[in-house]
């Protein structure tokens, strides 16, 4: 009896711990296509929700499709994250890494807009996908690795959710 009743305490000590963990939810907006034509300018929003702790840095990664949107800039940085934050987009993703100088209180409200990305629409459907695997060629990152690094060096988990421009009726 007393170790069922320590393996219960166990059990619910274990609970405690796992849901005092930080995280943080990284999530790319969803855009409808409706009324939208090809040539028109197409702005997805790229959210952080609910974290408050102590960011190091982060490497975010997100894969689209080229053929349906023309990358044009990266047209909001939050101010949190505008000094030594360096964004790009290449022929596989679009990438932003930030590092601070030093490691800082980062509190980010639900629904806080880090990015907003701005794209010309050329017609059809694409998700907006982060990209959670390392691929590199020939010395040149094909996919990217999306990841937050917190300054305390326990479990820290980064949940990812992806986004799309699509008929938001169909989906």
């Amino acid at each position: 009896m007393k170790k069922i009743f320590l393996l219960g305490k166990f059990v619910i000590l274990w609970a405690l711990f796992l849901n005092a963990q930080e995280s943080a939810t990284l999530r790319i907006g969803e855009v409808d296509i409706s009324g939208y034509n090809e040539g028109d300018k197409i702005v997805v929003p790229v959210y952080c929700d609910d974290h408050t702790g102590k960011i190091a840095a982060f490497q975010l990664y997100i894969a689209y499709d080229h053929s349906v949107l023309t990358f044009q800039r990266t047209s909001y940085i939050n101010p949190k994250f505008q000094k030594d934050c360096i964004e790009n987009n290449t022929e596989n993703f679009w990438t932003a890494n930030w590092m601070g100088e030093n490691i800082e209180e980062i509190s980010l409200n639900q629904n806080e807009k880090i990015f907003e990305l701005e794209f010309i629409y050329r017609g059809g459907q694409t998700d907006l996908e982060w990209e959670t695997e390392q691929v590199v060629e020939d010395r040149v990152i094909v996919k990217g690795e999306t990841m937050v690094i917190d300054a305390i060096p326990e479990e820290f988990k980064v949940n990812l959710i992806n986004g799309c421009v699509c008929n938001l009726e169909k989906k």
